[in-house]
């Protein structure tokens, strides 16, 4: 099981009725191995971890901000989402193949979400669901965004063949 089998997984049980994208970055925020905005207006992040070293070197994740003078600070996601960051997802999920982590290793801010596979289709199974972390909906310009990556992603797989 991979983690493009994983996101295929978690794409094709929620994209009927939010939209959902894989391996974007919203703006004035960090990559998203899937990103989702709920039919309310939410943006959900899900987060794929295959080993427990993947999921220990997620915590040190960090990128460089700079404010109106060019001025840089360094901000860590996990950081970001402990404090419910408006920039970041209103709720944030891991998620792992079976027995790779435990519920108490996972920070208060996180879900979980187990990833089975049978050999031929990868099942999920929400062990824990995410707190919601803000109630504020993606701005419609980060939403825009989204949705003209997901046509140019689209347009370049189409010309491709």
């Amino acid at each position: 099981m991979t983690a493009k089998d994983i996101q295929r997984a978690i794409i094709r049980e929620r994209y009927a009725r939010n939209t959902t994208l894989p391996n974007y970055t919203p703006r004035n925020w960090f990559e998203c191995d899937v990103f989702e905005v709920t039919a309310a207006g939410y943006f959900v992040e899900y987060e794929v971890k295959l080993s427990k070293s993947d999921f220990r070197a997620d915590a040190e994740k960090a990128k460089r901000n700079y404010d109106q003078d060019w001025n840089a600070s360094l901000e860590r996601k996990h950081d970001l989402l402990a404090v419910s960051d408006a920039r970041g997802p209103s709720r944030f999920y891991l998620v792992t193949p079976e027995n790779l982590i435990d519920e108490q290793e996972l920070p208060p801010w996180a879900g979980l979400i187990v990833a089975y596979h049978d050999g031929r289709k990868v099942y999920l199974h929400t062990r824990r669901p995410a707190p919601q972390l803000h109630r504020i909906k993606l701005e419609d310009a980060r939403f825009q965004s989204a949705m003209t990556t997901c046509y140019w992603r689209f347009l370049r797989l189409y010309l491709r063949t």
